[in-house]
């Protein structure tokens, strides 16, 4: 009985923590929705028992640490964004969300009004884009305060933000994978020291197939931006150096490769696929400008064009930054997305200086993650990326 009454206090002590009205961090998280999740927004407690209920740092990703940590649910949820530690993940069955009576409005689990309490719906002084719930004021992530990440809100107060612990992915595949010495051989791109034949069922469609060993490569497989997967068997495995496959290549992606075709198929993010630059050619006539100076007994004709170097424009830029910058101007896209990850492979060579080659790594490094969706969020992250680039080169190179 003791037992009891202390593991009911202890429930009863977090609870109350979670109610305190705290604000460690200044209002306004950052936020952009353009590619929102399908998700659910409820009440705390409408779900009933809150499964696998923790308090927990964010992490570099807050939503797939959630979603590993319920493994085996069905759904998992994200609550009260920014309250000590930095997080609450909790995890639900299939019935207990979708049972739900009355779901609250996404902005709600996004803290953009001011609950009245744990019992009632009543959110108070809603506005767009704040955060105007101080009780669990946003998730700090390497310095920067969110309500939202890739489009899954991340909780507020008594609001828990459900989502599918399935996620759907973009993966564009290819007929067969490459293993040939004189091209390029498996090692080069795929983590050979993992592979799976036993726990996909044989009885999964091909697309569950490749859904579920794509979860398994990214729980295996450090970096996994692919896979190799059989339709008709349990054999996965994951890719995890893109670059080496496409540099055997000119640098393009394949639609078929040479090593059992029809048996197994080999597919990557889509936003990782570099997509051909569309170029406009307007021809303009040269301009030149003869100047002739007479000296006794000696013509000079001198011939004046106009010339920009390819690594450098005239004022110094970089091209490379200038053609990222160009990119960053226009609408995010996968194609976009493309383009700027094989720009940015040309900076870091270009200057020695320490802080630059480390943010060039950093730009690098996003950009090879990807994204199974390309939405603003990311976009708007790796083109500040590229601005404080070119701050730098500009400086001190």
């Amino acid at each position: 009985m003791l037992y009891f009454i202390i593991v009911a206090a202890a429930c009863l002590a977090q609870d109350a923590i979670q109610a305190e009205e705290v604000s460690v961090v200044e209002t306004g998280a950052r936020r952009n929705l353009a590619g929102a999740q399908e998700g659910k927004c409820v009440m705390q407690d409408s779900v009933g028992t809150r499964h696998e209920w923790i308090n927990t740092s964010p992490g570099n990703d807050p939503v797939e640490k959630c979603r590993a940590h319920c493994d085996g649910y069905a759904y998992f949820g994200m609550a009260c964004a920014g309250q000590i530690n930095g997080m609450y993940c909790t995890c639900a069955e299939t019935q207990q969300v979708e049972s739900v009576a009355v779901e609250r409005p996404m902005y709600e689990c996004l803290g953009e009004c001011i609950p009245a309490g744990a019992s009632t719906g009543i959110c108070n002084s809603r506005t767009p884009g704040s955060r105007s719930d101080t009780n669990c004021p946003g998730m700090t992530i390497d310095g920067q305060l969110y309500s939202e990440w890739n489009g899954y809100a991340l909780g507020a107060s008594w609001r828990t933000a459900y989502y599918s612990v399935v996620a759907s992915v973009d993966l564009t595949c290819a007929n067969g994978y490459e293993n040939v010495a004189a091209t390029v051989l498996r090692s080069a791109y795929v983590d050979e020291d993992w592979y799976d034949v036993d726990t996909i069922p044989d009885y999964f469609s091909a697309a569950d197939k490749e859904q579920a060993c794509w979860d398994l490569a990214q729980l295996n497989v450090p970096n996994s931006v692919g896979i190799i997967y059989s339709p008709k068997d349990g054999y996965c495995r994951g890719v995890n150096n893109l670059d080496n496959l496409l540099n055997a290549f000119g640098g393009w992606w394949q639609d078929t490769y040479s090593h059992e075709q029809n048996a197994k198929s080999l597919c990557v993010l889509t936003s990782m696929i570099p997509v051909p630059e569309t170029t406009t050619t307007t021809t303009v006539p040269e301009t030149t400008t003869t100047t002739s100076t007479t000296v006794p007994e000696t013509t000079t004709t001198t011939t004046t064009t106009s010339t920009t170097s390819a690594a450098t424009t005239a004022a110094g830029l970089s091209s490379h930054i200038q053609k990222l910058q160009t990119i960053c101007d226009g609408k995010h896209s996968k194609a976009a997305w493309g383009r700027a990850r094989f720009a940015a492979k040309e900076l870091r060579e270009e200057c020695d200086h320490t802080a630059y080659r480390k943010s060039v790594r950093h730009l690098r490094t996003k950009l090879r993650k990807g994204t199974n969706k390309v939405n603003t969020r990311h976009w708007n992250r790796v083109c500040k990326n590229v601005v404080r680039i070119e701050k730098l080169f500009t400086k001190n190179c």
